[in-house]
């Protein structure tokens, strides 16, 4: 692919498969890491809660006793065991005046007024947090009114939980940076094994563009969705390729079959031209292009009949077609031919077998294989016709003695144009059978010859009973 037509680099599927391999991954990694960020941060802050909470529970045991010395020694006990730099503790009474405090020399700039806690019901903690200390950025502080009006507060540092966050902040920042590069780089190494098969399509393509319908696309056997469009592409290259021999033989042997005619018309026409001939000889010339012309017309529509069933494209006129009948009559048609070659002409067929199909089509499989058996049963010999109904197909088998088909050209038989030498020198163009095997196809069926050289030739026809 040249420059001039290559898609930009961000329109290149594998890039957009990058992005959404890459961005899926990095999306998923980023929700993982900030649910584990939460949950640390909610377990710190309940662990820090719970802490408060114990530290209040003591003291209110002190302060519902009324005894302000025990109040004094609780506090002084709790603060010297977490340390007064880590921990405050405070007792207002109802009126809001200060009673009972421990240590506050490190707390001065923490706003400790019982009206800042914005205490809840009786009995019910209140947790906020506290800024400002000198020494401590972060406060957690729980405030709680005991029955008689009292107002416990409780502070804690978090300082030491607020450099774990931030670290984990900061850890979690760079192990995104790499999962988000280890995301491209596997994005893109899944992005171009996801793309090979497209690829050896694409590459397959061009190399047939240019002439080489002999060439396949590679499959690796694993059943996946690229392997199967390699295998249908495949199948439909067989198809074009098989299609194109086709034409081209085609092509070939038309060329062959036109030549003898229009060479008889020119030298007919020749020989009018140059010789001194009358009014009847003109007639004469006429008569034989006309039946020349109507031979080459016949070719070319039986011609185009066969293109049509192959292609898949012929209108059918689908209806129920009584097979007994069909047979008898195309028989009766040929009376004239096979009584003239005293052929004995044996019918089996029930007397109820009704078929879908297109009556005039079948009509002309019937009529050319019952033709083609005329041609070769010797004086004498036997033609039989039997159909049948076998597993919901309908079997039709025109039977018929005489010299058979070597086997080396059995698999001959339906291609166009196709002729034995024993049939060389007889009238007709190597249709007949072409045509009978491709309106059988088209009918969803299948067409097919036996024959033992010297003994019997055996035409069989298989057509789907039922649409």
């Amino acid at each position: 692919m040249s420059s001039a037509t290559a898609p930009k680099f961000w329109k290149l599927l594998a890039f957009r498969l990058t992005l959404w391999y890459g961005g899926i991954l990095a999306v998923a990694a980023l929700v993982c890491f900030l649910i584990s960020y939460f949950v640390m941060v909610s377990a710190m802050r309940n662990r820090t809660d719970a802490d408060l909470l114990h530290e209040a529970t003591l003291c209110m045991k002190a302060v519902q006793a009324g005894d302000i010395s025990a109040i004094t020694n609780q506090i002084d006990n709790d603060a010297r065991a977490i340390g007064t730099n880590d921990i405050f503790l405070l007792v207002y009474n109802r009126h809001g005046e200060r009673i009972a405090a421990s240590d506050l020399s490190t707390w001065q700039d923490t706003n400790l007024s019982p009206s800042a806690a914005q205490p809840g019901l009786v009995g019910q903690p209140y947790y906020r947090d506290a800024f400002g200390s000198k020494h401590h950025e972060r406060v957690r502080v729980l405030t709680i009114t005991t029955g008689n009006g009292d107002v416990l507060q409780v502070g804690i540092t978090v300082q030491d939980d607020q450099r774990v966050i931030d670290e984990a902040r900061k850890a979690i920042s760079l192990i995104m940076l790499a999962v988000v590069g280890v995301a491209v780089v596997i994005g893109w190494m899944l992005a171009k094994r996801a793309l090979v098969g497209v690829r050896h399509l694409t590459t397959t393509a061009n190399t047939i563009s240019r002439g080489a319908l002999d060439r396949r696309v590679p499959t690796s056997g694993s059943g996946n969705e690229i392997d199967q469009l390699a295998s249908t592409f495949n199948r439909m290259l067989e198809r074009i390729e098989s299609l194109v021999k086709g034409m081209e033989e085609t092509n070939d042997n038309i060329a062959h079959e036109l030549r003898s005619p229009i060479t008889r018309i020119r030298g007919q026409a020749e020989a009018i031209l140059t010789g001194n001939n009358s009014l009847d000889g003109y007639r004469e010339m006429a008569a034989s292009t006309i039946e020349e012309c109507d031979r080459l017309l016949a070719m070319i529509n039986t011609m185009l009949d066969i293109a049509e069933a192959e292609a898949g494209v012929m209108a059918l006129k689908m209806s129920p077609v009584d097979v007994n009948a069909l047979l008898h009559d195309i028989c009766e048609l040929y009376e004239p031919m096979t009584s003239e070659k005293s052929l004995k002409v044996l019918v089996d067929v029930p007397e109820a077998m009704v078929i879908r199909g297109d009556v005039q089509r079948l009509q002309r499989v019937v009529a050319n294989l019952l033709d083609n058996a005329v041609k070769y049963t010797p004086a004498g010999g036997t033609i039989r016709l039997t159909a049948n109904l076998n597993d919901h197909h309908a079997e039709l088998s025109i039977i018929n003695t005489g010299p058979g088909i070597p086997a080396e050209k059995l698999p001959h038989v339906f291609e166009r144009f196709y002729r034995t030498d024993a049939s060389r020198s007889g009238p007709g163009y190597g249709l007949g059978l072409s045509l009978a095997h491709a309106i059988v196809h088209a009918h969803g069926g299948r067409m097919s010859v036996r024959s033992t050289p010297g003994d019997t030739t055996i035409f069989l026809v298989q057509i789907p009973a039922t649409d």
